[in-house]
């Protein structure tokens, strides 16, 4: 089996809180189809990609990762590992409505409790709406042990102890496991993160499920795994970057994950390989070229909303656009 860079299809995810932007505007399903999460990147039990293009065409990701093996997708530190312990999961989120607020574990806590991993994750702001809100964190000086603090969590009325900003296209924000977050209404989003679905809920706004019954809390873990010592600057704000075109710019340093914004009018970069690479175009269209075994040039159309993986044992490739194309790089 070739080894080169595969598109990937959309795994779909119907939530209560979801909006139709991704099938409206980016043609991800069908006009008017409910689609709160699309997973461009993900190998795991409960959603696996499907490749679109080249010669693994219709295998899943992990049935690609099974032919070209697990050293030769992620790196040597996965050659050993099995196909769920793959290191990104990433979201496209359209919140129509209010996410519930919540705080995801660390690894320490995840692995002491039988989860599979922590989760701290990145949001870049696809879009939003006038007066969109996120909650980032609690407010300065919220003592989570405080008397006041837990009848609030246990009565639903915490808002008066959240963080919450206002948010615009093109924002970044950084969110460690343990910090306290919400996605507001009207905001489209790309989540890089550690391939876990560990969420614990503090406040669901009395939602119901498909069952009819309220969607369940998980108080007593949300406060086991709550940090309070962070500061509000862990956002990486787009005033405070240079909004560079035609260069990368990295965004996002992690322990878990990288993350580099590139923006192209009328141009091309292209990127050494040897890393895996998961590229996301997040407005616009563009394009991945590479040259095949036989030195042939082969194109990738890559529409907003749409992503490329390019495995660990690949080498280089470039990235253009006819126009301008803005694309979310991340890797592990």
């Amino acid at each position: 089996m070739n080894i080169y860079p595969i598109k990937l299809k959309s795994v779909l995810k119907d939530i209560i809180w979801g909006g139709t932007d991704l099938s409206d505007k980016y043609g991800l399903s069908e006009k008017g189809t409910r689609i709160a999460e699309a997973w461009t990147l993900t190998l795991r039990g409960d959603g696996e990609n499907t490749i679109e293009n080249g010669e693994a065409q219709g295998l899943t990701l992990r049935e690609y990762a099974e032919k070209i093996g697990m050293e030769s997708l992620c790196g040597k530190k996965y050659a050993d590992k099995d196909f769920y312990d793959f290191p990104l999961l990433v979201k496209l989120i359209d919140a129509k409505d209010n996410l519930s607020v919540q705080v995801h574990p660390d690894d320490c806590y995840a692995h002491s409790h039988g989860i599979d991993s922590g989760k701290t994750e990145m949001w870049y702001i696809v879009d939003a709406k006038p007066g969109a809100q996120l909650v980032y964190g609690l407010r300065d000086g919220t003592d989570i042990t405080s008397e006041e603090f837990l009848k609030a969590t246990s009565d639903g009325n915490i808002s008066s102890y959240l963080n919450y900003v206002d948010v615009k296209k093109g924002d970044i924000y950084y969110i460690p496991a343990g910090m306290v977050h919400a996605i507001g209404e009207g905001i489209l989003i790309a989540e890089v993160q550690q391939n876990s679905n560990s969420t614990f809920r503090l406040y669901d706004y009395g939602r119901v499920g498909a069952d009819g019954k309220p969607r369940e809390l998980h108080l007593d873990k949300a406060l086991e795994v709550i940090k309070t010592d962070f500061s509000h600057d862990h956002s990486v704000s787009s005033g405070l970057l240079p909004d560079t075109v035609g260069m990368p710019v990295r965004v996002v340093d992690s322990e878990y994950f990288g993350v580099t914004k590139l923006i192209l009018e009328k141009d091309r970069y292209t990127f050494e390989g040897g890393k895996m690479t998961h590229i996301m175009c997040v407005d616009g269209n563009g394009i991945l070229e590479y040259n095949d075994e036989n030195g042939n040039t082969v194109t990738i159309e890559i529409p907003a909303a749409h992503s490329v993986l390019v495995p660990e044992a690949f080498g280089g490739y470039t990235l253009v656009a006819n126009d301008r194309a803005e694309f979310i790089l991340a890797n592990a």
